[in-house]
């Protein structure tokens, strides 16, 4: 029986590892291995914002948070947005508390306390 393909469901060709979709099992293993942070990276220094702007329609390649994604032609811009999302890191994710959560006082101090461990986790080496 001949394999489907994980993306579009297309029956594959017999020992083929890619579909007319753009599907490839090589990029396939890679994306599972991805996290979901922006890749823009400066000297070692990787924006600690989620990535969730692609230039792939099938997912592969890098995953950019969306101020990186709309001035990768920038580079003193994206320089600033790094600097920004460090410095302002706390306030910026607290800003995306889903406003529901914000009704259940013990839920959004649970994801404030969230908030800040992770913060604290990028503080470190």
């Amino acid at each position: 029986m001949r394999e489907k393909c994980p993306e579009c469901d297309q029956l594959l060709k017999k020992n083929c590892n890619e579909c007319y979709c753009g599907w490839d099992s090589s990029q396939s293993q890679q994306a599972q291995e991805r996290d979901h942070q922006c890749a823009y990276t400066v000297s070692g220094l990787r924006c600690p914002l989620d990535g969730t702007n692609n230039f792939s329609t099938h997912g592969g390649g890098s995953w950019y948070c969306l101020d990186h994604y709309q001035n990768l032609d920038n580079r003193e811009k994206c320089h600033e947005i790094l600097m920004n999302a460090f410095r302002d890191f706390v306030e910026i994710m607290e800003s995306r508390i889903d406003w529901r959560i914000r009704l259940f006082p013990e839920e959004y101090a649970a994801k404030k306390q969230q908030i800040q461990r992770l913060f604290q986790s990028l503080k470190k080496p």
